[in-house]
């Protein structure tokens, strides 16, 4: 085989093989979100708290990954959710809650928001709890 053609092999087998193991990261967060909540977060899901389900998207340029997770739990553990964080109630969630249709194919909407949180962080991370106070919705930056 020459050089040139050794060297395109190359040159394509590295990203092919970073993209592949991107996808296959990504797909092993969406089957076990609580870990990855954990390995992202560096903290695990309060008690009383499970992660139904996990997204991603490119938030702000090509190499940001923002995190979702689809959390459940009865009232107060999702209230008490924020607690040791940086989190803090703020009228400002609401104007940037994603959408839930295309993260998770669900149908909460702006307006089934009871509470929504930030923290002040250089990237901000979000919380909204939704009504029935049953689901809410982390976005780690």
């Amino acid at each position: 085989m020459r050089f040139a053609t050794k060297l395109l092999l190359i040159l394509f087998a590295i990203p092919a093989v970073l993209m592949f193991g991107f996808f296959s990261l990504q797909q092993y967060r969406q089957i076990f979100p609580d870990r990855a909540f954990a390995e992202i977060t560096g903290r695990t899901l309060p008690d009383g708290i499970y992660a139904k389900a996990y997204g991603w998207n490119i938030n702000d340029n090509l190499f940001h990954v923002g995190h979702y997770w689809l959390l459940s739990g009865s009232s107060t553990p999702l209230r008490r959710f924020t607690h040791g964080t940086s989190l803090s109630e703020s009228d400002d969630a609401r104007s940037f809650l994603p959408d839930m249709q295309i993260l998770f194919g669900n149908e909460e909407t702006l307006e089934q928001v009871i509470a929504g949180f930030e923290d002040e962080s250089p990237r901000n991370n979000w919380y909204w709890i939704f009504e029935g106070e049953t689901q809410a919705l982390y976005h780690h930056n």
